[in-house]
């Protein structure tokens, strides 16, 4: 049950435009294979560092804290998005992704030390291995999804550009009927 007090929050890493455009004219195309899909929209697609879920007002800033402190250790990094994938069985898969590849040792130890942050402050953080990517739909049924597979598979090592990391940002989301809304609660300037 959601507090009234509470914002449903996540800490991400934002993509460029130029990716962004990319995924919609990639979106488009898998559109074509008529899977049941629910498809990210390219303003929504960000790699997530921390998912929060329902977080105290009263605690954002304390995240915020944690979030600077990371950024004022670390200096601005690119990595490379490439790839597509999915999540779960090949014939039953729940996640749509695009991966992320070459010098990921910064966003690994931006995210762990954020990890360990928010542990800090005592928010019921998932434990999952990281595993850094865009989410770029969410499959609602198995209808039609051999040809989506197929289409993933035939892409598994397209080259789509870089992420410039510059920032973290803490966002709010808002459900709605049309989707989740993102607010940026915070951002966190990388400065090392």
């Amino acid at each position: 049950m959601k507090c009234n007090n509470a914002v449903r929050t996540f800490a991400a890493i934002e993509i460029n435009e130029d990716l962004r455009r990319k995924f919609t004219a990639l979106q488009n195309e898998l559109k074509h294979t008529r899977a049941s899909v629910k498809w990210v929209e390219p303003a929504n697609i960000h790699f997530t560092l921390a998912f929060l879920g329902d977080t105290l007002s009263s605690i954002l800033d304390e995240v915020g804290h944690a979030m600077d402190a990371i950024a004022q250790t670390v200096a601005p990094f690119s990595f490379e998005v490439s790839g597509l994938g999915f999540f779960g069985r090949r014939c039953s898969p729940r996640v749509i992704w695009a991966g992320a590849k070459g010098n990921l040792p910064p966003l690994m130890d931006i995210q762990a030390r954020l990890i360990a942050s928010l542990k800090e402050l005592e928010l019921p953080i998932d434990d999952k291995p990281f595993v850094p990517h865009l989410t770029l739909a969410r499959i609602r049924s198995p209808q039609n999804v051999d040809e989506l597979v197929e289409a993933l598979e035939s892409r598994k090592e397209e080259y789509f550009g870089q992420v410039k990391v510059y920032r973290m940002v803490l966002f709010g989301s808002q459900l709605t009927p049309d989707g989740p809304r993102y607010t940026v609660l915070h951002e966190s300037i990388l400065n090392g």
